[in-house]
């Protein structure tokens, strides 16, 4: 918030509409675009005065480099991570045609902090950039820390040679005339290159909804049999963390029996583990007054967000009632999403969250095509806390007899938890080739 305001208070004497980058006795122009969300700016003007570079993946993420300082961005997310550390924007970038805009804040104020010698002066609104002086090497200079050669013995400028070699070697020792053929050293084994060090399992942290005297929700299959959200949950979970550990992934549990484990020690356990991937199981339930509430079916997976429809809200709320259960647990009154933006860290995985969460809806409904609900995005409690790509997947209707009956069903369970890890695995591989990270040996 500061730096907000700080860079508000910069920006209110820059003239409207533009503003220069000098380099040396260079300038250029550089035009702004009001947004919104502020005043935002294309970095490719500032090129070819400015050594700019842009990488996008085709999937909305970019790599933005200028004058050597890296800013990994994506349309929409108002976040930028620099090296390891994740800053948030005044606004999100956003493609305009054929070029990425990005907040001013991003060339005014963060590319100062981590360029050496740049500046932004708000009073004439112009960004100086002064370029480290590179040694000269043209014929004449040398660089300060080279030696000059010697000259050879006998030319101009060397030192006297006091005792002068005989021009005939042998004549001068004759001892040394048929001097001994020395043996030579046995050779050296070719060095062998060393293997690189195996990289370390990707851990996922399996979160199995509700528990304890949480039940979660319920529902009768077709048979009569009784559903329990918190049974049919953890029933998943364990198949899931079976099939993840076929393919050599650890996994972490946030519950493996029937106990209660509040909401924000779920994101912690997953945080104190380094996990890579967080996924929350759960069934869903249609509201009890909604109209055809039980005909409602179908897989939804959800990634941390605000909710965009009052369905997603209502099942947000629902899975959220959990936390009347926790002891002292605090729900800001004044504002009821306020605890979806307390850290910034977790938001720079929302993109990530939403392609896991494409994955695993995509593999979930392979066989059901007619009951894919899609993705969506809400306000879950249980991925505030994970710092990490977190989905939230609802497997099926307890309120529909016939997704009940799916969810109870051991073969059922079995098909869920392989088609959750091969989103997994996917997810990882897409991710690998995303930074071009080669297959281990």
């Amino acid at each position: 918030m500061i730096a907000a305001l700080a860079f508000a208070m910069q920006i209110a004497v820059a003239p409207p509409g533009v503003f220069s980058v000098r380099i040396g006795d260079r300038t250029a122009v550089v035009p702004i675009i009001q947004t919104s969300a502020g005043p935002a700016v294309a970095p490719e003007r500032m090129a070819p005065l400015v050594h700019t570079q842009l990488r996008a993946d085709g999937t909305g993420r970019y790599v933005l480099t200028i004058e050597g300082v890296s800013f990994q961005l994506s349309e929409q997310i108002p976040f930028t991570r620099i090296g390891a550390e994740v800053i948030p924007l005044v606004g999100a970038p956003f493609a305009l045609g054929t070029r990425l805009h990005v907040p001013l804040q991003l060339v005014v104020e963060l590319l100062p902090r981590f360029l050496t010698g740049t500046l932004y002066d708000p009073a004439s609104a112009e960004l100086r950039i002064v370029r480290p002086a590179r040694v000269s090497t043209a014929a004449g200079s040398r660089p300060p820390d080279t030696a000059a050669p010697a000259p050879a013995p006998g030319t101009a400028g060397s030192p006297p040679v006091a005792n002068p070699a005989p021009a005939n070697p042998v004549q001068a020792n004759p001892v040394q005339a048929n001097p001994p053929q020395a043996t030579p050293a046995p050779a050296k084994p070719a060095p062998t290159k060393p293997s690189p060090p195996r990289p370390r399992k990707r851990v996922v942290v399996v979160d199995a909804g509700h528990g304890g005297h949480d039940d979660g929700t319920s529902g009768r299959t077709r048979a009569g049999t009784l559903l329990v959200e918190k049974d049919v949950a953890l029933a998943v979970a364990r198949l899931l963390e079976s099939e993840l550990r076929k393919r050599d992934v650890d996994v972490v549990m946030t519950r493996s029996t029937d106990v209660f484990v509040p909401l924000p020690t779920r994101g912690q356990i997953a945080n104190e583990r380094h996990g890579d991937l967080f996924i929350s199981v759960h069934v869903n339930a249609s509201a009890p007054r909604a109209k055809n509430a039980a005909n409602a079916r179908g897989v939804e997976t959800y990634f941390l967000a605000v909710a965009k429809t009052e369905d997603a809200q209502r099942v947000a709320d629902m899975e959220n009632a959990s936390v009347r259960f926790e002891t002292g647990a605090h729900v800001a009154k004044e504002d009821p999403l306020s605890f979806i933006l307390n850290d910034m860290a977790e938001n720079e995985h929302l993109r990530e969250s939403s392609d896991l969460a494409e994955l695993i809806q995509k593999q979930l409904t392979a066989h059901q095509p007619s009951f894919d609900r899609g993705v969506k995005q809400g306000p879950f409690r249980v991925l505030v806390t994970s710092y990490m790509p977190a989905v939230l997947v609802e497997l099926g209707y307890a309120s529909n007899v016939d997704d009940a009956t799916l969810l109870v069903d051991k073969a059922g369970q079995r098909k869920m938890a392989q088609a959750i890890a091969t989103a997994a695995m996917d997810y990882f591989a897409a991710y690998d080739r995303r930074m071009g990270i080669g297959t281990p040996p």
